[in-house]
């Protein structure tokens, strides 16, 4: 199977892309112009299967110190066909992320990640929203 990835896509399919991350646990009721804004606000990544949206990745970033990505996640049809990989791959080799410290929240994929070089820190704090 070919597929694509690009790089903050400009034409991407907003009601599209709300329906993906709503197939997850962390994004399940993500409104879309949430969904919108946190674009707009990321470093983002969108993988097709032709024009079909199959997957999805973000980066937080200062672009100086740190980025954290989040909301990585591949259509449920194409998982174990190396997708995420490539999609993981692909941002934490982008260049303007490259020299940065990457930060990262998983309670289920961390042998997924470790195989990029992440490591399990337990040092995180965290603030809930209000």
């Amino acid at each position: 199977m070919e597929y694509k990835i690009i790089k903050n896509d400009t034409n991407y399919n907003l009601d599209d892309l709300t329906k993906l991350l709503n197939t997850s646990y962390w994004a399940k009721d993500r409104k879309k112009e949430t969904v919108k804004k946190t674009v707009e606000n990321s470093l983002c990544y969108f993988a097709y299967d032709k024009d079909k949206l199959i997957g999805f990745a973000r980066a937080i970033t200062d672009y100086t110190t740190n980025y954290y990505i989040c909301d990585v996640i591949i259509d449920e049809e194409y998982r174990g066909e190396g997708i995420g990989k490539k999609l993981v791959e692909t941002l934490i080799n982008d260049v303007e992320l490259i020299h940065l410290r990457a930060l990262l929240i998983t309670k289920d994929a961390k042998k997924f990640y470790e195989k990029f070089g992440f490591y399990n820190k337990e040092d995180v704090m965290q603030k809930d929203k209000k």
